[in-house]
């Protein structure tokens, strides 16, 4: 790190030690919920338990553009085993591109006969 921006830091570090804090209130209360507006709205509110959608949720619309719109997602979409295929390939090619970057180890032998006359 150069000079200038130590120093830079170090001048940083000093102003912001040099803050004076006494203004802050640290003594912050917690609110009851139903006290707030909020809470107040949802007073005598019921929810039903939810249900996951079915698997041709858009068809209750009954619009035939999106039943089209859909079908045609779902021909040239890959299904969950092909993009997992496909992350795991990027995933390889990305850690053979990275391998040129990591230490190798080599070793070789070699024996040889000679016969001297």
């Amino acid at each position: 790190m150069n000079t200038r921006a130590l120093s830079l830091v170090l001048a940083a570090m000093t102003l912001a030690g040099c803050a004076n804090y006494s203004g802050l209130d640290t003594q912050g209360q917690r609110l009851d919920a139903n006290t707030l507006q909020t809470g107040k709205s949802l007073n005598g509110v019921t929810l039903s338990d939810a249900a996951w959608p079915s698997a041709d949720w858009w068809k209750s619309f009954g619009d035939p553009q999106l039943d089209g719109l859909i079908q045609e997602a779902l021909q040239n979409s890959p299904d969950m085993q092909v993009a997992d295929a496909r992350a795991h390939q990027a995933e390889a090619a990305a850690y053979a591109a990275n391998a040129a970057r990591m230490p190798t180890l080599d070793a070789s032998a070699g024996v040889s006969r000679a016969r001297l006359a």
